[in-house]
């Protein structure tokens, strides 16, 4: 699988596939999302560099949705960091199940994220910066 959405629960990580989770949910209209207050200051990137995230998200594409299940963002947080970032609206797909996960394995090391060093605000906030910057 290229791009995944994984939860780990009781010891066991299961995966879907991004790519086919918008298969299945093409059908589901996009609707106005408020992101959650915790999005920026508790929701974490992981030991990833903070570099990455931040190209990723002056790339990300604001006309494409998200996805959305139980309040958690299946696929589209660079968007959601680009538009908090540029004040715009999130939209998403809010899907109402998952299918059965793609794979179910151990959890994965790299997705511990206990002490990630990198939240979701901080990188809103370099986003933030460097738009500004560009636009002088």
């Amino acid at each position: 699988m290229r791009q995944t959405f994984s939860i780990t629960e009781a010891g066991v990580r299961r995966a879907w596939g991004v790519e086919k989770l918008w298969e299945v949910y093409a059908h589901v209209p996009a609707q106005p999302w408020c992101v959650p207050t915790s999005f920026e200051q508790e929701w974490v990137w992981g030991a990833s560099h903070i570099a990455e995230h931040v190209t990723r998200s002056l790339d990300a594409d604001l006309a494409f949705p998200i996805l959305v299940w139980q309040g958690n963002i299946v696929d589209g947080a660079h968007r959601v960091v680009k538009a908090l970032a540029t004040g715009q609206e999130v939209r998403a797909r809010v899907l109402e199940s998952l299918p059965p996960p793609d794979e179910e394995t151990a959890p994965r090391l790299d997705e511990c994220l206990e002490d990630a060093p990198w939240t979701h605000g901080d990188v809103v906030a370099v986003v933030r910066a460097v738009l500004a910057w560009t636009a002088r």
